[in-house]
């Protein structure tokens, strides 16, 4: 969905969007790191970032820039070369900087940065782990390691610090649906949040490597009309055509799949959301989520979680035969939003 607004952000998109192939035989891979072990790597990375970010108050830019320096690095090196702590916090320390972050949050101080980062690291150890010292070997050893880590990370982006997010396009996307009176104004505020916590989700995954940011935001809040139950849009004349929510934002049914399984696998596996397991049913009753990837989520979150309860309205869905994904629109429709041109979306396979 790019917008005229938006055309010439384009080769900032393309910067940051690696191929399939890139993706799939990262340096990683080739050192013996299985694909749902390097999933698990980003994401749970990707969770620590956000936590050192909450503690330090930084706005969600820098959290976001920080999370998309993270994932373009270890897409060109491998996790057994480099430790996520070190490079994690070196993220962090550019991604203040490039945001401009305030001096009183502590982030542009390497020496509180470490500190806060290394407590909450080692939270586990309890009140045993006494930190580190400020001059001691171990402080600075890591140090010197978080410095290294961020000239290679300058060198892996080749200094290109203009990073676009998907959070920077929501807040048009939504006032347009409200004054399209798809969401109505009384929505508004929970359905922005809902579309904030899974852009959150995403954040947690390479998604931002693999689709351009207004794609990812059109997915979320697309989702976010399903979570709350909205009715689908109705374009065009007084008749008007019911269309899908994704349809809206002129996404192929399988672009939209491929975002929203990635984007559900996250927030399965974390059990964030109010009602996740529910929605997860909702999605595969509608085939957007297909079946085997249901189940297996189901029993990997369960052996995590040790929770029981099961998606009843999955089993019996299962059982029935399903329609087909709705089809694309049979015509060019004008709907109110920003028109589009089609953009090529580089994404791994689903």
């Amino acid at each position: 969905m790019v917008s005229k607004e938006n055309e010439g952000e384009e080769e900032i998109w393309s910067s940051w969007l690696l191929s399939p192939e890139i993706l799939d035989q990262s340096p990683s891979r080739k050192d013996g790191v299985k694909e749902e072990e390097e999933k698990t790597y980003r994401r749970r990375t990707s969770i620590f970032i956000e936590e050192v970010a909450s503690s330090l108050k930084l706005d969600w830019q820098t959290q976001a820039t920080a999370q998309v320096f993270f994932h373009f690095f270890f897409a060109h090196h491998s996790f057994r070369r480099h430790k996520r702590f070190d490079v994690a916090v070196a993220c962090i320390f550019l991604s203040a900087k490039v945001e401009e972050c305030d001096d009183k949050n502590g982030a542009r101080h390497l020496e509180y940065l470490i500190t806060k980062a290394d407590k909450l690291w080692n939270r586990k150890a309890g009140n045993t782990y006494q930190g580190l010292v400020k001059g001691s070997e171990a402080y600075n050893t890591l140090q010197r390691a978080i410095l290294e880590c961020e000239r290679n990370l300058l060198h892996t982006v080749a200094f290109d610090l203009i990073v676009k997010k998907p959070h920077e396009y929501l807040v048009n996307q939504i006032k347009e649906l409200v004054e399209c009176n798809f969401v109505e104004d009384s929505m508004k505020k929970n359905f922005g949040r809902t579309t904030m916590h899974l852009l959150k989700m995403s954040l947690r995954t390479s998604l931002c490597l693999q689709v351009i940011p207004p794609f990812i935001s059109a997915v979320c809040l697309s989702l976010a009309a399903i979570y709350h139950d909205l009715p689908k849009p109705t374009v065009g004349d007084q008749d008007g055509n019911v269309i899908e929510w994704y349809q809206l934002f002129e996404l192929d049914f399988d672009s939209f799949q491929c975002i929203t399984i990635q984007i559900v696998e996250a927030l399965h596996v974390d059990a964030e959301l109010v009602g996740a397991q529910e929605f997860q049913a909702k999605l595969f009753a509608n085939r957007i989520i297909p079946k085997p990837f249901v189940e297996r989520k189901n029993s990997i979150s369960s052996s995590h979680t040790n929770k029981t309860s099961s998606i009843s309205s999955s089993s019996q869905t299962s059982k029935q035969s399903l329609p087909p994904p709705p089809p694309p629109p049979s015509s060019t429709t004008t709907v109110g939003l920003d028109s589009t041109k089609t953009h090529e979306i580089k994404r791994q396979k689903c």
